[in-house]
């Protein structure tokens, strides 16, 4: 048995639904998703949603990404965020440390 864990992130799959996303994972024997905040998690019925179809797949949530930028800090977005973070129950998030987009 391998001592490796396998991940992906959702936004890999933008244009795939939450549903289709833990079945292209299951598939290909993934246990981990990142969930992206800007297409499948982007409210808390969206995370309750994602948390039981991964539990009913056997899925671990890694992380949420977020899309936080903490250099333009919106206390009322982080509260959503980690309110999201919870109900998923990830274990991290993931921020923009930034104003510069990841090609740059």
């Amino acid at each position: 048995m391998n001592s490796f864990k396998l991940g992906l992130c959702s936004v890999t799959f933008r244009k795939k639904s939450a549903a289709q996303v833990i079945l292209i994972a299951k598939k290909a024997g993934i246990d981990y998703i990142e969930w992206g905040g800007d297409i499948h998690v982007t409210t808390v019925e969206d995370a309750r949603i994602v948390k039981s179809l991964c539990d009913n797949e056997g899925i671990k949530i890694s992380s949420y990404g977020s899309y936080f930028n903490s250099i333009e800090y919106d206390e009322e977005k982080w509260i959503q965020v980690c309110e999201i973070t919870k109900k998923m129950e990830a274990p991290s998030i993931r921020i923009w440390l930034g104003k510069k987009n990841s090609e740059e």
